[in-house]
């Protein structure tokens, strides 16, 4: 495998390798749906600044949850 996954609209690679303890990965993964998740938020709470905290408190239980 290369060190750059492609941007091919799936995640099926980027969630095995992290799943297999590849920080790299994981890391991808994070940075690539970080916007999504922030956006998200934004429209259901109305507040850059809270949603700008929610948005840092998943990806910190992301990281909880992972066994990197």
């Amino acid at each position: 495998m290369t060190d750059t996954l492609a941007h091919d609209g799936r995640d099926d690679d980027w969630v095995q390798r992290a799943q297999a303890g590849d920080r790299k990965a994981f890391s991808d993964l994070v940075r690539r749906h970080q916007k999504s998740v922030y956006r998200y938020l934004l429209r259901m709470l109305g507040s850059h600044d809270e949603a700008m905290e929610q948005a840092q408190e998943a990806s910190a239980a992301t990281v909880g949850t992972t066994t990197l």
